[in-house]
């Protein structure tokens, strides 16, 4: 999942596109908070950005994935019409 957020998501010094995604899945397979998932990753900072950041990291990391995986795996425009018809069954 890492190589589909690196070309949009830029390096910085407090984290990369792979903790990125790290704070992403762990945020969604253990609800902890956005506070409790930065002391983990030991993020540096007052307590109320540590939450403005994970939480700001969380919803790029949503926003990425959903603008490369929906578009090119839902909706109307990632079946040309004859793949659509191939793949048509009847129930």
């Amino acid at each position: 999942m890492t190589p589909l957020v690196e070309s949009r998501m830029h390096s910085s010094k407090h984290r990369t596109p792979f903790e990125a995604m790290c704070q992403f899945w762990i945020k969604l397979k253990t609800n902890l908070s956005f506070r409790q998932i930065g002391t983990l990753f030991k993020v540096s900072t007052s307590e109320e950005s540590i939450r403005r950041r994970i939480e700001d990291t969380f919803h790029a990391i949503t926003i990425y994935l959903n603008d490369v995986l929906v578009s090119s795996n839902l909706g109307l425009n990632h079946l040309t019409r004859t793949e659509a018809l191939s793949h048509h069954t009847t129930y």
